[in-house]
């Protein structure tokens, strides 16, 4: 068995997941069942996200970014520009891009992953999670309770006072005022006003939580360790599920 380290639906049928080895596996069924897919490396990949059903990125190990058009029939290298290697990739638009990693690695595109520059993030901590609400603005968790954050498609990259100190390993926004990020700890923390503040949240748990997404407004989870969270109400309250 291989571990796998991400995974990113790109409809109710199809799936891929990365994991160590420069393995992706892709799925049309819903995940009954999974298929090797050849990337052309053996470099872990600790990150997978899409564009569109047939436009996928991944990124790992050493500043490793793979892209695909087609499904995942073929994978081509891009050049990242780094050698740190890469924790969190996200496009929040088909040419708009980043990813972020080791030593405060931030790498940007603005052309669909035809070339990457490395900004200068200011931090040298591990970076976990980047989401961008829209082609200039931009969040990024890292250790230590950092947050930061860019309104100007990453020229700049400001530190946010989170008043906490776990280390925070993932962010999403809803809309641009609304964002959440998660941590160690059980740490969950809320933005009404687009990163100004923040507040505590409390989730239940002290289990590290690698992973916060949202399917509407209101409804949202944060997953970690033996644990998956559900929130109805903006966050404001979360239930842990049963994991049979």
């Amino acid at each position: 068995a291989s571990t796998l380290l991400g995974v990113v639906m790109t409809d109710q049928d199809t799936a891929y997941a990365c994991g160590i080895n420069g393995i992706i596996l892709k799925s049309t069924n819903g995940g009954t069942n999974w298929f090797a897919l050849t990337t052309g490396t053996n470099r872990f990949l600790r990150s997978i996200t899409y564009v569109t059903n047939e436009t996928i990125y991944s990124a790992g190990e050493l500043g490793i970014i793979i892209k695909t058009t087609n499904g995942g029939a073929n994978w081509i290298t891009l050049n990242s520009g780094t050698n740190n290697t890469l924790v969190n990739i996200h496009f929040s638009a088909t040419q708009n891009g980043a990813a972020v990693g080791l030593n405060g690695t931030i790498a940007r595109t603005n052309n669909a992953g035809d070339t990457w520059q490395v900004q200068q993030s200011g931090v040298n901590v591990e970076l976990t999670g980047v989401f961008f609400t829209d082609a200039a603005k931009g969040y990024v968790t890292g250790f230590g309770g950092l947050v930061l954050k860019t309104t100007n498609n990453g020229v700049n990259w400001n530190q946010l006072t989170t008043g906490v100190t776990n280390d925070l390993r993932a962010v999403y926004f809803t809309d641009f005022n609304n964002g959440y990020v998660c941590g160690i700890g059980g740490r969950v923390i809320k933005t009404t006003d687009a990163g100004a503040t923040w507040s505590n949240i409390a989730s239940g748990t002290t289990n590290g939580l690698y992973s916060v997404n949202f399917s509407g407004n209101s409804t949202g989870y944060t997953c970690g360790t033996g644990r998956i969270l559900k929130t109805t109400n903006n966050g404001l309250n979360w239930h842990n599920q049963p994991i049979s």
